[in-house]
């Protein structure tokens, strides 16, 4: 599958275009196809830094990103 994603805070310059693997659903949960998506004011702010807690390097050292 085709996924944004971005492993350092900045302007939209650092979203990189990737291929993941399609994740396998576990029990008891479905996968579904996605034809668009949205970012909100959080996802933004996230990216750009703004804010508490929006360091992708933190959240990769806590594992709570891939």
């Amino acid at each position: 599958m085709k996924a944004i994603i971005y492993r350092d805070n900045g302007t939209p310059d650092v979203l990189q275009f990737v291929d993941r693997d399609l994740p396998t659903p576990g029990p008891g949960e479905v996968r579904v196809r996605g034809a668009v998506s949205g970012v909100n004011p959080t996802g933004w702010q996230a990216r750009s830094g703004a804010g508490h807690g929006h360091d992708p390097a933190e959240r990769r050292r806590s594992g709570s990103s891939r």
